[in-house]
C-alpha cells in the first residue's frame, strides 16, 4: 500500500471493520511510516501506540515535541517515534517548498504561499507522502474531512482513501 490515506468520520458499521482488519493485516507485513498529521491528540497517540505494540506501522508523529510528550505523559503512554514539527523542519523551506509550488503553481501558489501551506501538519504531511519520506498519511479527528482531504488531493498522485471510526483504537 503506497499513498494511503485514513480520515476520521463518527460512524463505522461491523462489515467496514471486517473490510480494515484486512487492511490492517496486510499493512503490518508492509511496516510502512504512516504520517499522524494531529500527533498531539489523545486518539492518535493511542492509535500510533497501538500499531507500535501491534506491529502494523512506523508512525511518525506530526506537531510540537513538547506537547506530544506532554500529551503522552497524559495518557500513560510510553513509546517511541519520530516526531516532526513541520514549522521547524528545514523540508518546509526547501524542497517540499519548491516541488508544491511547481504543483501548484498554476492555480496561483507563490514560493511563500507555498511556505505558508507547509506550516500546517496536513499540507506538510501529505508532501512527505508525496516525496516518499513516508507512505501514507492519517488525520480528520480534529478537522473536518474536506478541510484533512484538499491539501492530499491537491498533493498526492496516487491517492486511496479509507474513511473508518474516529476511535481509531476501539477498532484496532
Amino acid at each position: 500500500i503506497r499513498d494511503l490515506v485514513v480520515t476520521g468520520v463518527q460512524t463505522c458499521a461491523l462489515p467496514i471493520f471486517s473490510i480494515m482488519r484486512g487492511v490492517i493485516e496486510k499493512a503490518g507485513k508492509l511496516r510502512q511510516r504512516i504520517v499522524f498529521t494531529e500527533g498531539d491528540h489523545p486518539t492518535m497517540l493511542k492509535a500510533a501506540a497501538q500499531c507500535i505494540q501491534e506491529g502494523i506501522c512506523f508512525p511518525v508523529l506530526l506537531g510540537r515535541s513538547h506537547e506530544i510528550a506532554a500529551a503522552k505523559e497524559a495518557l500513560g503512554l510510553d513509546f517511541e517515534c519520530e516526531e516532526i514539527d513541520p514549522r521547524e523542519d528545514p523540508r518546509r523551506r526547501g524542497v517540499y517548498m519548491e516541488e508544491l509550488q511547481k504543483k501548484r503553481g498554476r492555480k496561483g501558489v507563490t514560493l511563500t504561499d507555498a511556505r505558508r501551506l507547509l506550516k500546517s501538519r496536513v499540507w506538510f504531511g501529505s508532501m512527505m507522502v508525496e516525496m516518499g519520506d513516508a507512505d501514507g498519511i492519517i488525520g480528520g479527528i480534529s478537522r473536518d474531512y474536506p478541510e484533512f482531504l484538499k491539501p492530499c488531493l491537491a498533493t498526492i498522485i496516487i491517492l486511496v482513501v479509507f474513511l473508518c471510526q474516529t476511535y481509531l483504537s476501539d477498532f484496532l
